[in-house]
């Protein structure tokens, strides 16, 4: 009933309801995948078909935008005969092809109390994103305006169904980006436009669908590595969620040495301390996973799948079980390519040392391993058709990490070590790793290497974030693994074990709880305010471009005098493109600062012919000027009204002015 609340309270009635609905609805095509597997009747059939459910459904739903003709009745009956002939091949061939462990009633209030956490830790922080104060104003608290807003921009964009979608920020471009998880919620607003929230509504309902499905491939992969206990499974999977940092206990530590107020934690970002403090490698909780990264999440989700089936069958699968790992780790590569790509190399690390531990029959299950590749492959033509991964490679550095290096006896065990202190007990425990648990122990070591050996030069932090994200996902397999084996041998060491890295770690995930829902601070942060402020008159201009203005016309701002305030102030609230922006979404490439150099002499120009002729050289139909344009460029309104042939004022308010290029 709280889940069913909480879509309600963050979709404004009924339309939640639905949004929630349709999640649901998701696993139709991902049931029998799962029951091919798994078996009709067990557990993680459920749980597997909600994680394999959701990137198919993805993929059905932007088939009809592939082949232009995104009509609300081509997705639905796409989606409805693509579901039923999944159901066609294998509902009729649903068996228990692996041994699975028994599932127990037990199981299932485990499960049920791991996936409660998902609506506690994001119902306050998504009920007040774009929350409005008393002036009418919108609120965005920061890092909400970096991921959550951009996700809006990129859903408004995925609406307008072009195949491939264009990039918001670059108009001409198409987008390099990893949408299609974004499909389900943008396709469902072209079905059904009246009836569903506003995009906040529909992201953030959709973030607490697949927050959960995520939460419950977490808990099942973790029940699996230890061998099917309900118990330690879910205090493991718990504490990642709610304690896998010591960052805020240091945070809380330092104020009360340093006489400051603890208040003062209000302006930090907390999940990355030692990046601010040390300048260190950071690494995100999976709280964060919930609130910022769904995406990241349900590639997660759906690449576990894979590992459970190696972790429980290893090399002697079948042949069409392989195929199905290889559908999991092909979507889960569709929906985010790095941490399905770092799934899918512990897949082979794990069947190959299956191969190895047991030689019998080799070159048979080798030919039956490969089976696996063939979705793989297929994944990786549709993310090379879609340009999805243009430009990543190189942006990607081989070598020791520079922030890796820095302070890693300190910062290692901050970032990570009360999920960490689990996952090494249940090393400590098992002299020999039992099979299912030898991809937990391969992911958190392949996640560790890739941190300390693999930068992006764009953005350093970032591999910390995503190789972050799969340990951490892991390593609760080999958590559950020292809990079962310490409660068999000495049950008040594991719930020492439990409250200690309860009390180090649940101090980040609360103070983190606490910022993300803030949006009364309203001070500066390091290049960014901690709350972005909409006003009612930015409102009302953006929504006279969404009224006024065709889907495909560009609307300018000046990017280098907005920076990382309101960088996607138009994608994202005016739903249209930009000829360029500054993206700290995407890569940082010279082009978007070359041509952000061009509208910064547009708008600084006393020539209007010269501000015209770049306006017109770029595509751009409308400029924006509002309180940060003309606070930089004071004459820039006066030099748009001097030429009328060239500029026409279609909107004025006290803020705002907006001007059609002629």
């Amino acid at each position: 009933m709280w889940v069913l609340a909480l879509a309600w309270r963050l979709g404004s009635g009924w339309g939640g309801i639905v949004c929630l609905a349709l999640v649901v609805a998701s696993i139709a095509p991902g049931w029998p995948v799962a029951a091919y597997v798994f078996g009709a009747r067990h557990g993680a059939t459920w749980i597997a078909g909600f994680a394999l459910g959701y990137p198919l459904t993805a993929f059905l739903l932007w088939i009809p935008i592939a082949l232009g003709v995104p009509r609300p009745e081509t997705i639905v009956v796409t989606w409805a005969a693509g579901t039923a002939v999944i159901w066609a091949v294998l509902f009729p061939r649903r068996a228990r092809r692996i041994d699975l462990p028994r599932w127990t009633r037990r199981d299932t209030a485990a499960l049920a109390m791991v996936v409660a956490l998902v609506p506690l830790l994001v119902g306050r922080p998504f009920s007040r994103i774009g929350e409005r104060d008393a002036a009418g104003e919108r609120l965005f608290r920061a890092y909400f305006t970096a991921d959550f807003v951009w996700h809006m921009a990129l859903t408004a964009e995925l609406e307008k169904a072009d195949n491939p979608p264009r990039n918001p920020y670059r108009a001409k471009d198409t987008l390099h980006y990893y949408w299609l998880h974004f499909v389900p919620p943008s396709s469902a607003a072209l079905v059904m436009p009246h009836i569903l929230p506003d995009r906040v509504g529909r992201l953030t309902v959709n973030a607490l669908g697949t927050g959960m499905i995520f939460a419950a491939m977490v808990f099942l992969f973790a029940w699996m590595a230890c061998g099917g206990r309900a118990g330690p499974s879910a205090v493991a999977v718990a504490l990642a969620f709610v304690a896998a940092s010591a960052e805020g206990l240091y945070l809380i530590q330092r104020c009360l040495r340093g006489g400051a107020p603890l208040a003062a934690i209000r302006e930090i970002n907390v999940d990355a301390t030692t990046y601010w403090f040390f300048q260190a490698v950071t690494i995100d909780g999976l709280q964060r996973s919930l609130y910022y990264n769904t995406h990241h999440s349900m590639a997660c989700a759906v690449g576990l799948v894979a590992l459970v089936i190696v972790a429980r069958a290893g090399a002697r699968m079948g042949g069409g079980v392989a195929l199905a790992c290889g559908a999991s780790l092909g979507l889960a590569l569709m929906v985010s390519p790095f941490p399905g790509g770092l799934i899918s190399l512990t897949w082979g690390l794990a069947a190959a040392a299956d191969l190895v531990i047991d030689r019998e029959r080799f070159c048979s299950k080798v030919a039956t391993l490969a089976l696996a590749g063939l979705p793989v492959i297929g994944a990786v033509g549709w993310m090379v058709a879609n340009q999805t991964l243009e430009g990543a490679g190189s942006n990607l550095r081989f070598g020791l990490s520079r922030l890796a290096m820095r302070a890693p006896l300190v910062a290692i065990p901050l970032a990570a070590g009360p999920i960490l202190a689990p996952a090494l007990a249940g090393l400590a425990a098992s002299w020999r790793l039992p099979r299912s648990a030898r991809p937990a122990l391969l992911a958190v070591v392949a996640a560790f290497l890739l941190i300390f050996f693999v930068t992006l030069t764009s953005a350093e932090p970032w591999i910390g974030w995503r190789a972050g994200q799969v340990m951490f996902v892991a390593a609760p397999g080999l958590g559950a693994l020292g809990f079962a084996a310490l409660w068999d041998r000495r049950r008040w060491a594991a719930i020492a074990l439990a409250a200690g890295v309860a009390l180090a770690g649940v101090p980040t995930a609360v103070l983190d709880y606490i910022n993300a829902q803030d949006v009364e601070t309203r001070t500066m942060g390091p290049g960014f305010p901690w709350t972005v402020v909409v006003t009612r008159n930015e409102q009302e201009a953006l929504d006279w471009i969404k009224r006024h203005t065709k889907p495909w016309q560009t609307v300018q701002v000046e990017p280098t005098a907005r920076g990382r305030a309101s960088w996607t102030l138009i994608p994202s609230f005016a739903e249209r493109r930009m000829a360029t922006g500054l993206p700290i979404s995407l890569l940082d490439e010279p082009a978007y600062h070359r041509a952000s150099e061009r509208v910064r002499e547009l708008y600084a120009t006393e020539d209007p012919d010269l501000a015209h002729r770049i306006a017109r050289s770029m595509g751009i139909r409308y400029l924006y000027l509002g309180q940060v344009e003309l606070e930089h460029y004071p004459e820039a309104g006066v030099k748009f009204d001097r030429r009328l042939d060239l500029f026409t004022k279609v909107f004025q308010n006290p803020e705002v002015r907006i001007y059609s290029v002629q």
